[in-house]
């Protein structure tokens, strides 16, 4: 018979061997600094670039672990909005940004816990963001309780558990009549003073929530703004530039199996722990390449010549320069600039001239264009 975190005597005091955490969590406040050293030597309008990046990935990609497709344009759009000179966040005009906006309004909760990560989550607090993220009142197209929590068992998929395994002896998650009891116990936590480093806290903070599925739907996305607003506060308030949710969505296979032995194992939670310290070293390593990314685009646009482009020329360069690793074809090249394809074709030779541009493959009509790598040193 499987018995869940939340049914182990002793529960919420949970346990780990300090041995074989330190070493993980040591690797990751050192790369922690390392990528904020790296950022902060950038100008500020390439670190304003790489925090509207990074919260953009936030969003999207916690959106798409949930099973929501949002179109990364219109996130990153309202992400800009949020920015203010230096980079620096203002959460609540995302408020003002996403209202109305169906699934826009997800970008709130992950700027807010951004920029607000001082202060308290409260249960309102909680009950905003889940509002926020599920504007419509609907997940995965089932209408579901927002704001509020579960009155009933936990739903997954379109399918409820809970009362049917408790009739063979353990529950999913906590029974509905106990989660509030749950959550103040929970968001009491959260908010001490205890002396816990940040990151480990990031790391209990999502398994617990989970836990608890205080929410018929969303907890997933929540749990994720809750890690992200902890790992704010160990970056003592200042810009993250690594995405959790992006490295969750690439290893989401891993990362459900985790949460599924974690769930299901007892009070130490050393493996989870390693597991998500683990996780975050992979978000740092993406993060090197997104700041690749940005200082080629910053590279690149410097050395084009300012005279002689085409608005069409430099319209599609920047195309070219925001899709990394992006190729054209001559009528993909038309179709963006909304020419002929004889003119496409002028425009690539010309560019193709001036080694501007290069050509990916030999096939006639078929060949396809890139942007020449340029050297970071």
């Amino acid at each position: 018979m499987t018995i869940y975190i939340h049914e182990r005597q002793g529960w919420p005091q949970f346990e780990w061997t300090s041995q074989s955490v330190t070493g993980y969590l040591a690797a990751v406040r050192y790369q922690q600094g390392r990528l904020s050293g790296r950022m902060e030597a950038l100008g500020s309008e390439l670190r304003a670039e790489a925090i509207s990046q990074t919260l953009t990935e936030d969003v999207v990609t916690s959106g798409a672990l949930d099973g929501d497709t949002l179109d990364r344009e219109s996130v990153l759009a309202a992400v800009s909005r949020c920015l203010a000179d230096h980079g620096a966040l203002k959460p609540e005009k995302a408020l003002l940004t996403s209202a109305g906006s169906s699934r826009a309004g997800s970008v709130w909760p992950f700027i807010d816990a951004a920029g607000h990560c001082q202060a308290p989550v409260t249960l309102e607090r909680l009950f905003g963001w889940h509002a926020a993220l599920l504007p419509d009142g609907t997940s995965n197209g089932i209408l579901v309780a927002v704001g509020t929590l579960r009155e009933g068992p936990v739903r997954t998929g379109m399918q409820y558990v809970g009362s049917a395994r408790r009739a063979r002896g353990h529950l999913y998650a906590p029974e509905a009549a106990q989660l509030r009891i749950e959550i103040v116990r929970f968001l009491e936590w959260f908010n001490s003073d205890a002396p816990l480093d940040p990151v480990l806290k990031a790391a209990i903070a999502h398994l617990w929530f989970l836990a608890l599925q205080p929410f018929e739907a969303g907890n997933g996305g929540l749990a994720r703004v809750l890690s992200d607003l902890m790992l704010a506060r160990a970056e003592g308030g200042r810009p993250r530039f690594y995405s959790l949710s992006a490295q969750l969505c690439r290893e989401h296979k891993a990362y459900a199996l985790a949460l599924e032995r974690a769930r299901k194992a007892s009070l130490d939670i050393t493996p989870w722990l390693q597991w998500f310290f683990a996780c975050l070293t992979g978000a740092f390593a993406s993060a090197e390449d997104l700041l690749a990314h940005i200082l080629r685009k910053a590279r690149f646009r410097e050395a084009l010549p300012r005279q002689d482009l085409s608005v069409r020329q430099r319209f599609v360069i920047e195309h070219l320069l925001e899709h990394s690793g992006g190729t054209l074809a001559v009528s993909d090249w038309a179709t963006l600039a909304n020419t002929s394809k004889d003119t496409a074709l002028r425009d690539i030779n010309d560019l193709l001239a001036r080694g501007l541009l290069l050509k990916k493959d030999a096939g006639g009509r078929s060949s396809r264009y890139r942007l020449p790598a340029l050297k970071l040193d």
